[in-house]
This record gives structure tokens, sequence and C-alpha cells, in this order.
């Protein structure tokens, strides 16, 4: 129920300037703090792995994280699996497909600074998700240190199912993020 709610807020707040005005501009979904109002300029360069990063494969990674991971039917097998930060995020790639998965119940994870077009409530599988459309900078928060420096994201899903959280990124539309997401199992 309270993802129902935040994913309503997102959407009722940002759509109005008045929304945006009267709100500390923070809202937090699935692991994911998302500040809207203007834009931080797209980040450059090459990013870098997140802490620990290293290439698993799909066994090893559900042996090594406390929470369920899924694999998109849609997709097949990931071309490439990483498990992050002592277990806290997985990571997996096919072409032009990255989606993170992590524990979306505790402190945010990824942080998000978005302008208009302005993120867009959805329906994924049964759950409530938010739909970011357009290109946007993204930074991961470690749970001990300084955040890493933003990197560039596509279009991106965000959606909770049960306590993992989940981020889709690179489906160019909401329908094709959508079908992927709620193929996941």
């Amino acid at each position: 129920m309270v993802a129902v709610v935040a994913a309503f807020l997102v959407v009722l707040i940002a759509a109005t300037p008045q929304g945006r005005a009267a709100v500390a501009s923070i809202l937090r979904f699935a692991g994911v703090e998302i500040r809207i109002g203007e834009p931080s300029p797209l980040p450059t360069g090459v990013p870098s792995p997140l802490p620990g990063e290293r290439r698993v494969s799909l066994d090893d990674a559900r042996a090594q994280v406390r929470f369920p991971l899924v694999v998109p039917a849609v997709l097949g097998e990931p071309a490439d699996i990483r498990v992050a930060d002592d277990g806290r995020v997985v990571s997996m790639f096919w072409p032009g497909v990255r989606l993170d998965q992590y524990d979306g119940t505790l402190a945010e994870v990824w942080r998000k600074d978005l302008g208009p077009p302005w993120p867009e409530s959805v329906n994924v599988g049964g759950v409530p998700g938010v739909w970011i459309q357009q290109k946007h900078g993204i930074q991961y928060n470690p749970p001990t240190g300084p955040p890493q420096e933003f990197r560039l994201a596509g279009p991106t899903l965000i959606w909770q199912r049960g306590p993992v959280g989940l981020r889709l990124e690179g489906p160019a539309t909401i329908d094709e993020a959508r079908r992927i997401g709620a193929s996941a199992q």
C-alpha cells in the first residue's frame, strides 16, 4: 500500500508547478530517491563500477545476496551478471538493457535528479511503478562512504517486488519496459 501511495504522489506532485513547489522536491520509491525540479547537468565520461563489483554466474549471484533474484523471461539468460557492494546490488545485462536488483526496504540505494518531462505512474505486473522516459543522471549511494559520481542513465522503469527494488534501464518505450518487467520471474 505504501508503494501505491508513493507512486501516486510522484505523479501528482510532478504534474503541477504548485505540487513541485509545495514539497521538498524529494520523493522516495523502491530504494530510489527522485529529486524533482531542476535537473542536474547530464554526466559525461566513463562511469566507474560499483564498489566491489565482480562478474558472477546466476547461481553464484543467488547464493551471495539476501533477497530473491528474478530474470525477465522475455529477455532470457543475461549476457553478464555482476554482484556489487557485498551483495547489496545485483546488475544483469543484455544488449542495451540493464536490470539492477537490490534490497528496496533499506535506505535509498540510487539518486536521480529530474526535470521535465516528469515521472509517470505505471503498473508493472500488478504492482505500482514509476517510468522515467528521458535520459538522466543517476548516483549510487553506498551504505558507507560518500556517494559515487553521477553516471548517465537512459529511460528507466522502477518498481518493487516484495522486498526487492528493481530498476530496468534501456527499453525505449513504457510498453516495452512494462512487458519486460512483468515477465520477471
